[in-house]
């Protein structure tokens, strides 16, 4: 596991390597001081469990939940490197109005499919929008509802 890349409420996000294809991860683990609080544990496996039932070509990807006995679970999803929104915007202030309407369909798009999953926690605010660009023919939003929202966006 490599570098810590920011904290949440009960979670940690470090940048790791897939050791079988050697491609670039994001682990999220369960933060090392509430490992041994019950609440905070059927929290992060509840987020876990959530995150690993969606599919939808604009939600990041969860390669794998791990969890058992000794052992703090973990969820790897895949890396999508680039700023958060709220840096984007102190950065470069406000975005033009035709991306930020982009943005705000792709955002429309996945709330619209996590409702219908019946997922109703959701952690989104401009800390947990990831602004990326993603190889490929269409770039496109990916979210999750645990505090580790992605949008992807054309480059600049």
């Amino acid at each position: 596991m490599g570098e810590l890349l920011r904290q949440g409420g009960i979670t940690a996000f470090y940048k790791g390597r897939d050791v079988v294809t050697g491609r670039p991860v994001q682990v999220k683990l369960l933060r090392p001081t509430l490992s041994d609080d019950p609440v905070a544990r059927a929290r992060f496996e509840r987020d876990a469990d959530i995150l690993q039932r969606l599919s939808h070509p604009h939600i990041i990807r969860v390669y794998g939940v791990f969890r058992g006995p000794g052992r703090d679970p973990a969820v790897i999803t895949e890396w999508v490197q680039g700023p958060n929104l709220e840096q984007l915007i102190a950065d470069d202030g406000p975005m033009p109005s035709a991306q930020a309407a982009a943005v705000g369909r792709l955002l429309a798009e996945v709330l619209d499919y996590i409702e219908a999953q019946k997922v109703v926690r959701l952690d989104l605010k401009p800390s947990t929008v990831v602004m990326a660009d993603r190889a490929g023919p269409s770039s496109s939003t990916w979210a999750s509802p645990s505090g580790s929202t992605t949008i992807v966006r054309p480059s600049r």
